[in-house]
């Protein structure tokens, strides 16, 4: 009997060894398909997922310190193809105004980047002007997802309604939103979105399984109760804060907090987070389960050597 329990003793001591070692190699190994998020200045960002690149509302010119800017040499960089800046398949704006799109800086980086496609409501397109480049998409307001990409990277565009603020009406102002998926992982850029039930209510995104949003989160655009709506209508895995102002960043940071606790929050140029793409998750149940067995059937044999 004594033989019995020793030989079960060494067998449980070798497979606990064996599922600590696999685990840790599990965490340890990079996750396939990981999506990276670089800030590039008030609402903007560069998506990286291996050679796959896509910038939204980056190319952009305001040149006052109301807002988070990239430093002019970035900036160069970008427009000029520059690594990290180099190779971008997409370029996205979400709307026309200024700090998110310059008509300038866009023909300058297409006319660098020749390979890079450009997509932006039609008021960015008639300003930009006719260009080869630029993509005729154009979804029905609050009530149609078209879809377009490229090799690893889809790009899912959504004409939302643009948020009033400061006595401003935009109401006029044509806003998309982009949902765009590269690897495992999908990120919706949500522009300068109203949080109204009508902009999200007929894409049923709460079921899509999105990663991460962006969200504009300055002055009074996050409340208690918009955060029901984006879990309602949106349940991202993430929360990333933009678009703060550069002369309001602590007590807007700290709105981001009280709401969002966990939230990531851009408010330095070029800080980047990484996403992983959510674990199979029978992954490790099978693993588990394996091990049973394996404990089991050397039970056994342990059993009819006795």
């Amino acid at each position: 009997m004594s033989k019995a329990i020793t030989t079960d003793s060494a067998l449980s001591r070798l497979l606990i060894l064996v599922t600590a070692t696999l685990l840790a190699a599990m965490a340890a190994t990079p996750a396939f398909g990981q999506m990276q998020i670089t800030y590039t200045g008030n609402a903007g960002v560069l998506l990286t997922s291996g050679e796959d690149k896509v910038l939204i509302d980056s190319l952009q010119n305001h040149t006052n310190n109301f807002w988070v800017r990239l430093p002019q040499p970035d900036l160069d960089a970008m427009i000029d193809g520059v690594a990290p800046f180099d190779s971008v398949d997409f370029a996205l704006v979400t709307h026309n105004h200024p700090d998110h799109f310059n008509s300038t800086r866009v023909r300058s980086f297409l006319g660098n980047n020749p390979d890079a496609s450009f997509i932006g409501p039609p008021q960015v397109r008639s300003v930009l002007g006719p260009h080869e480049q630029s993509l005729d998409v154009s979804p029905e307001f609050q009530n149609e997802i078209l879809v377009t990409g490229a090799s690893g990277i889809e790009v899912e565009v959504l004409h939302m309604e643009h948020f009033d603020q400061f006595g401003n009406d935009f109401s006029r102002v044509e806003n998309f939103s982009y949902l765009v998926t590269m690897g495992d992982v999908s990120l919706l850029h949500l522009g300068d979105v109203d949080f109204i039930e009508e902009n999200f209510e007929n894409f049923d995104l709460a079921n899509r399984g999105i990663d991460a949003v962006v969200l504009p989160a300055f002055n009074t655009l996050l409340t208690e109760s918009n955060r029901e709506l984006i879990i309602d209508q949106i349940n991202p895995r993430h929360i990333i804060a933009a678009h703060l102002r550069a002369g309001q960043l602590a007590s807007e940071t700290e709105n981001v907090r009280r709401i969002y606790p966990d939230a990531t929050i851009f408010t330095e140029p070029l800080a980047s987070i990484t996403l992983n793409p959510v674990p199979e998750p029978q992954a490790l149940p099978m693993l588990l389960i394996g091990l049973f067995f394996v404990r089991v059937a050397f039970r056994e044999k342990g059993s009819r050597r006795i």
